[in-house]
């Protein structure tokens, strides 16, 4: 078997092709076209923005009866076909994925968007000279190398709405800071760790539930996901209160307990409680409390975690705390504990 060409085509060759009937982008081994409407705007916004996609796989075969060779879409027909048919009218862009460009169809865009498309580099892998045989047994191999997708992934690749962007847009707005003050590594970041940390965060305030399985996050994604009104407030509060983390603890997060990510968390909604009013936010109004005042109560409950912990306590209450955030767990009992203990050292 000959090692796969890597070269890149732009959008107007793949019409050339779909016009000239030299591609087929339902070969046998491929599954049909399941996309829904949701993951073709998200492509083709992808594209008119000029982000990078995955390399799709082509097999060139010739036929000797026309004398022209026909190329054989073997992996990311789906991603092909939604690119002709966004092109031929068949639908729009979701405003939900780009408000400039939302509803309006491919005749309508602008000459300059237009050429942006057609000259759009699609990276493509050409298998010469394969069996349908090599083929199967080519993406048997690729796949023994794919790491099973894990919950957050799951859910990136299922929902394409206004809660996995607000979601993904704050995860990759605070990246440094979680980064910078060790709470996440690269490495858990590279498998959506920041995203599943933002996710379980926002839909405890936001759904005032201290559970986020990821049967609830999956229903939360869900029921967001054509409708977000309150999505500005939500994400003002979430930066907001990350600043605030910031300039309470200056550069002493990373070397604290709270780097830990079930204490971030704990820490987090505390925090979020203190600085705003969540039940009027919940409602669509934005209201803050006495900054001032918050400062105070979270510093006072910082160096009193800081110190039972410096020197050991024996108190019932904190080995309790400290059982809980040691296991890591993030069942929401032991989340209510946490925070309960808390609050508790916040207000004394």
């Amino acid at each position: 078997m000959r090692q796969p060409i890597s070269t890149v085509y732009p959008i107007s060759d793949i019409l050339e092709w779909d016009y000239s009937k030299q591609i087929r982008i339902t070969p046998k081994f491929q599954r049909r076209s399941v996309w829904m409407p949701k993951a073709k705007s998200y492509l083709m916004d992808t594209i008119v923005r000029g982000m990078p996609m995955p390399p799709i796989y082509i097999r060139p075969l010739l036929d000797t009866d026309s004398h022209r060779t026909i190329r054989e879409v073997v992996d990311g027909q789906q991603r092909i076909r939604t690119i002709l048919e966004y092109i031929k009218g068949e639908f729009s862009i979701l405003s939900t994925h780009n408000k400039d460009l939302g509803g309006i169809f491919y005749s309508e865009l602008s000459d300059q968007v237009k050429r942006n498309i057609l000259e759009y580099k699609i990276t493509a892998n050409l298998l010469e000279s394969i069996s349908d045989s090599e083929v199967l047994e080519l993406f048997s191999r690729i796949n023994t190398y794919t790491v099973p997708l894990n919950a957050q992934e799951l859910r990136n690749a299922q929902f394409f709405g206004l809660y996995k962007q607000s979601i993904y847009t704050l995860a990759h707005k605070h990246y440094k800071f979680f980064v910078n003050n060790k709470i996440l590594t690269d490495v858990r970041i590279a498998r959506m760790g920041d995203a599943e940390l933002v996710s379980e965060i926002m839909t405890s305030f936001i759904t005032q539930t201290w559970d986020t399985s990821n049967k609830v996050l999956r229903e939360t994604y869900e029921r967001f996901d054509d409708n977000f009104s309150n999505k500005d407030i939500y994400q003002e509060m979430f930066s907001e209160t990350i600043n605030f983390i910031a300039e309470v603890f200056g550069d002493g997060l990373k070397d604290s307990l709270f780097r830990r990510t079930p204490l971030f968390y704990s820490l987090f909604i505390l925090c979020v409680n203190e600085i705003y009013s969540v039940e009027k936010a919940l409602q669509g109004e934005l209201e803050r409390k006495d900054k001032g005042l918050a400062i105070r109560n979270i510093t006072r409950m910082v160096k009193k975690v800081d110190e039972l912990s410096k020197n050991d306590s024996q108190n019932r209450e904190w080995l309790a705390f400290e059982s809980a955030y040691s296991k890591g767990t993030a069942s929401a009992k032991s989340r209510i504990l946490r925070n309960t203990f808390l609050s508790s050292l916040s207000h004394e």
